[in-house]
């Protein structure tokens, strides 16, 4: 692998920050990471790998699976794996199903189950909810039938019952995984329990109750407790009036009593919360660690660094974009930047090392920004219309600028009474009228 890298010319330095290969123990040169191992690659939304995990061959190998470490295109808290092939299809039926590790995504998909997805080297995150909130309305866990799996599951359940989607949890045999299923009794029999799965909510109250003693005043007072912040930071509140019915039904307390409990269970947590951020020491302010973060963006910088993003994921883009639109027509004086460089640089490139990018712009702010923008996930079938829209948009931004800057200069000339200026500044004001205009006529078009 080092061998192929170098004759690519991509430097050590930047395999290292991609945590592809680490130094070696003897303190000379670097060593391939993922050597003697199944290579999964992970890809961003876009289908461009971003990272990796990988399966050691031998059972005697230690870790069992490796995954690349994070780095400024991959947060493993933000990507599942198999999402960008399974997107559409888990659009279509409305359902994610999600198991626990690679080969589980692959023996599925194998199968003929398209809808699947797995946790990237991670449990599921509250990121990750959001990403599955986006294409599904239903949530279905799939894991293995052993502790390991039982232990997944809760933890995915904590997360996803947080949110609004359907969900609902597959408990499959022990010793039993989504692989052996669909191999021993085929995709009918997954489809039946994924089906007939019973909803989280009732899982996780059989595994609260699971865990104490709810025969007793003192268990179901504990079991309780343990529900509390769950139910209460649900904050749709039909969601939360049904989830508070059934706890109550399952473990037979009072509805009444039991939302009372709810409501001065958030109070306290504020008011602790709120306590321990005033109480906190004043210590010292400590030195600055690194470079600055970027500051947030406006609005409008958030679009503008959007459109920077896809040009630099998409160059194609990049010459008919520096023909339409000036560096001096954004609002962010960076994404202004990137677009001179871009511009100057791969403006007939298909192609933009961003890793080697990056380590040549360092951490100073185009650096950040192009980091940042390499994190930016786009649909490539969508990437064309996106474009479109983003400079049709930005056009139209920089000639309302424009004509309002021109106005105001308008007024001054006519309040001065400088009737040339005046003149000028009525036909530049017309003129920039009429290209918005005509912008807007052309907004079903191919040009903008």
């Amino acid at each position: 692998f080092l061998e192929m890298a170098g004759r690519r010319q991509f430097a050590p330095d930047v395999l290292s920050q991609a945590g592809l290969v680490s130094p070696s123990r003897r303190g000379q040169g670097h060593y391939d990471r993922f050597r003697q191992r199944i290579i999964f690659p992970i890809s961003n939304l876009s289908g461009r790998v971003i990272a990796f995990g990988a399966r050691a061959m031998s059972d005697e190998d230690e870790p069992k699976y490796l995954n690349s470490p994070e780095t400024a295109i991959y947060h493993k808290s933000r990507v599942l794996y198999g999402l960008s092939r399974s997107r559409e299809p888990i659009r279509r039926s409305k359902t994610a199903i999600v198991v626990e590790g690679y080969m589980d995504v692959l023996s599925l998909v194998q199968a003929g189950v398209d809808n699947v997805v797995a946790a990237s080297g991670t449990a599921l995150t509250t990121e990750h909810a959001e990403l599955l909130g986006r294409y599904a309305e239903k949530v279905v866990l799939l894991f293995d039938g052993d502790a390991a799996g039982s232990n997944a599951a809760v933890r995915g359940i904590e997360i996803l019952l947080r949110t609004d989607l359907d969900v609902r949890v597959v408990t499959l045999p022990e010793g039993q995984d989504p692989d052996s299923l669909v191999r021993e009794s085929g995709t009918e029999a997954l489809s039946q329990l994924v089906e007939s799965a019973p909803a989280a909510l009732d899982v996780y109250l059989d595994h609260v109750a699971s865990t104490m003693d709810v025969t007793s005043v003192q268990g179901r007072a504990r079991a309780i407790d343990q529900l509390l912040p769950l139910v209460g930071d649900t904050t749709e509140s039909v969601r939360q009036d049904l989830m508070l019915r059934r706890v109550a039904q399952r473990f037979g307390v009072d509805e009444t009593a039991l939302r009372r409990d709810v409501e001065q269970s958030l109070a306290h947590r504020k008011t602790s919360a709120s306590r321990r951020r005033s109480e906190a020491p004043q210590s010292e302010p400590e030195a600055p660690q690194g470079p600055a973060p970027l500051p947030p963006p406006t609005a409008a910088q958030r679009l503008e660094r959007q459109f920077g993003a896809l040009l630099l994921q998409f160059p194609q883009y990049i010459g008919p974009t520096i023909q339409r639109l000036g560096a001096d027509e954004f609002t962010d004086p960076l994404v202004a930047h990137l677009v001179e460089l871009l511009g100057a640089r791969f403006a007939s490139s298909d192609r933009i090392d961003v890793s080697a990018l990056m380590s040549e712009l360092g951490d100073d702010p185009l650096g950040q920004l192009v980091a940042t923008s390499a994190m930016e996930e786009f649909d490539e079938a969508q990437a064309r219309q996106l474009w479109k829209d983003h400079l049709l948009h930005l056009r139209r931004e920089s000639l309302t600028r424009q004509i309002d800057d021109t106005t105001r200069r308008l007024r001054q000339a006519q309040e001065a009474r400088v009737e040339s200026e005046v003149q000028s500044l009525n036909e530049h004001v017309r003129e920039l009228i009429s290209t918005r205009t005509q912008l807007a006529e052309h907004a079903t078009g191919d040009s903008v």
